[in-house]
C-alpha cells in the first residue's frame, strides 16, 4: 500500500499546476453548493493558483478559461508584442465573442498545455486551427481600461469602390476579409478599430463570423496616397539643383513617409485633396413605405433618352404601377400659363410637359385601383 501511495504522490507532483487548478476549482464549487447538492455547475473561468505561476513570474491575475471550439474558427486574431502573444481582435459571432471571456489585449500563455509565449503569429494559428472541443486557455487579462464592452450601433453603408482582401497588403487577417463591389450594401456592426471595421454584406447576415473591411478614414488615406503617387508619376521630374530662388534652392513639399499610427498602419497627409473627390462609403437606411401612401416615381433626364419608353415598360406591370393623371392647360381652361409656371417655381406643381403647344402639369398623383 505504501508503494502505491508513493506512486500517486509522485504523479501528483509531476502534474504541476493542472492538478492544482483542478483542486482549486473543486474547492471553489464546493463552497457555493448547498449541503444536499451533488451536481456542481460547470466552471468556465477559474483563477489559477499561485503555484501555477512559477513559469510566468508572480502575476496573481492569471486565469484559466475554457471555451468549446467547433470546426468554425475561434473568432479572434492574435499579434506579437515582443515575446508575448496577445489577442488583437475579437470578431463578432465567433466562439471567443460569444463566451465573453476573451478580450482585446489579453495575453495568451498556454492553450491545452502548449506554451504560446515566444511563438510567431503563424505558429499560433497553425496550432489552433486543428484544435476542436474544449480549449483550456491560460491568459493574463488585459487591464479594464482596454476592455470595451459597449455595443456599437449598426451602420448601414453603400460601398462606392470595389474591394478584394486578397489584394490588400495591409489587412491584419486576410482570411477574415470580405470582398465587395461598388454599390453593395454593408452592415457595419463594430467600429472599435479605427482602421478596420467588422461588417456583413447585405443578404449574408446569417454568416457566423463578421468580416473585416477598411474603415472610411483608412480607405480615404490610401486613396490619397494613390492619387499623390499618380500625380508624381504624371509630372515631369526636375532636378532640385536647377530650380533656385534668390535665397536658395526650392523643393516641393513632400508627404510624410514612414509614419505609422498606434495600430501599425501607415498614415498619409490628405491636405492636398478635397475629401469630396475621394469616394469611400455612403451611409444609407432602409425605407419602410406606408401602406396607405403611394410613392410617385419621377424620371428625370434630357430629351430623347427613353424616358417615355421606360415609363411604358413600367406601366406593363399594372399590379405595381399606375399612371399619374396630369392637369392639362389649354385655351379652354381658366388657368393661365403664367400661374402654372409660378406654381411650378413654388413647388406646388410636381412636373410640367409641353405637347402641341399645350402645357401639361402634374399637381397631384391619383391612382387607379391596384
Amino acid at each position: 500500500m505504501s508503494t502505491i501511495y508513493q506512486s500517486v504522490i509522485k504523479d501528483v507532483r509531476k502534474s504541476g499546476y493542472e492538478f492544482e487548478a483542478l483542486m482549486v476549482a473543486h474547492d471553489g464549487v464546493a463552497t457555493t453548493l448547498p449541503p444536499d447538492s451533488t451536481t456542481p455547475p460547470p466552471q468556465s473561468e477559474i483563477p489559477a493558483p499561485p503555484i501555477a505561476n512559477h513559469r510566468y513570474g508572480t502575476d496573481d491575475n492569471i486565469k484559466i478559461i475554457r471555451i468549446e471550439k467547433t470546426t468554425e474558427p475561434l473568432g479572434a486574431t492574435v499579434r506579437n508584442e515582443g515575446e508575448a502573444v496577445v489577442i488583437g481582435r475579437v470578431v463578432r459571432g465567433g466562439a471567443a465573442e460569444k463566451s465573453g471571456l476573451l478580450h482585446e489585449g489579453d495575453e495568451i500563455l498556454e492553450v491545452n498545455g502548449i506554451e504560446m509565449r515566444g511563438k510567431s503569429v503563424n505558429a499560433v494559428c497553425d496550432i489552433l486551427k486543428d484544435m476542436e472541443g474544449s480549449l483550456t486557455i491560460l491568459v493574463i487579462p488585459a487591464s479594464q481600461a482596454r476592455i470595451h464592452m459597449a455595443r456599437d450601433m449598426v451602420l448601414h453603408v453603400r460601398a462606392l469602390f470595389d474591394y478584394d482582401p486578397e489584394d490588400d497588403m495591409y489587412i491584419p487577417c486576410r482570411e477574415l476579409g470580405i470582398s465587395f463591389r461598388k454599390g453593395d450594401v454593408l452592415h457595419v456592426i463594430s467600429q472599435e478599430d479605427s482602421n478596420w471595421w467588422q461588417a456583413y454584406r447585405e443578404g449574408e447576415e446569417d454568416q457566423t463570423l463578421a468580416g473585416l473591411i477598411p474603415s472610411l478614414s483608412f480607405q480615404h488615406q490610401r486613396e490619397t496616397m494613390r492619387l499623390a503617387a499618380e500625380e508624381r508619376i504624371s509630372k515631369p521630374s526636375k532636378k532640385s539643383s536647377t530650380s533656385t530662388l534668390l535665397c536658395g534652392t526650392t523643393s516641393k513639399k513632400k508627404k510624410k513617409k514612414g509614419a505609422y499610427d498606434e495600430g501599425g498602419y501607415p498614415m498619409y497627409s490628405n491636405d492636398d485633396y478635397d475629401p469630396e473627390e475621394i469616394l469611400t462609403y455612403e451611409e444609407v437606411s432602409l425605407f419602410y413605405p406606408r401602406a396607405d401612401k403611394k410613392r410617385p416615381i419621377v424620371l428625370i433626364g434630357p430629351p430623347d433618352i427613353g424616358r417615355h419608353e421606360l415609363r411604358q415598360r413600367l406601366m406593363e406591370n399594372s399590379e405595381r404601377f399606375a399612371a399619374a393623371i396630369p392637369h392639362e392647360l389649354n385655351e379652354n381652361l381658366a388657368f393661365t400659363r403664367s400661374s402654372h409656371l409660378n406654381d411650378l417655381a413654388c413647388a406646388s406643381q410636381i412636373c410640367a410637359d409641353e405637347l402641341n403647344e399645350n402645357l401639361a402639369f402634374t399637381r397631384s398623383v391619383r391612382f387607379t385601383q391596384m
